[in-house]
């Protein structure tokens, strides 16, 4: 019966010290510090833009560029938690026949949109995506400047590692 007793103590005290703990940690969260740096976003970028479709015929890998497009290409371009996003060439046309999400090109052939399509990315020191969103800074639908290295063409999978991003409009 002690024994019975006193693991029940034990018990009882676990789980009053896990729920406090458990409490504490909700009540007192984390800071949220924004990774995106603070050159990133940028009023105009030098040097003649290309569209991603003239781009993947071209550029190679290693190459700096200058990509211009809208955030597009899907209902949500944004990759959550990445700093990645979809950028399509504006020769594909946004919806304008009442989509809830223009930006997602449902009136394009998806070949049209993967032809059209690029990837951007912003990274770290060692080159990988920054884990953040650019939407908030960023929004679909967007026209917009990217300037940065080509990571990655094949001529189909194209992907900029972004330096400096541009609101056109």
């Amino acid at each position: 019966m002690m024994k019975i007793r006193h693991l029940l103590a034990l018990a009882v005290l676990a789980a009053i010290v896990t729920g406090c703990g458990k409490k504490e940690s909700a009540a007192t969260p984390m800071p949220a510090v924004s990774l995106i740096p603070e050159a990133l976003i940028v009023s105009s970028i030098a040097g003649t833009a290309v569209t991603p479709t003239a781009a993947k015929i071209t550029a190679k890998a290693g190459d700096a560029i200058v990509l211009t497009g809208h955030i597009a290409g899907r209902a949500q371009p944004f990759v959550a938690g990445r700093a990645i996003f979809t950028l399509v060439d504006t020769k594909l046309p946004q919806c304008t026949d009442g989509c809830s999400a223009p930006w997602d090109l449902c009136c394009e052939e998806a070949a049209d949109i993967a032809a059209a399509a690029a990837t951007v990315q912003v990274v770290d020191a060692e080159g990988n995506p920054l884990k953040q969103s650019l939407e908030g800074p960023l929004k679909p639908g967007q026209t917009i400047a990217v300037s940065g290295k080509v990571k990655q063409n094949d001529g189909i999978i194209f992907v900029i590692s972004a330096d400096q991003i541009a609101v056109l409009k």
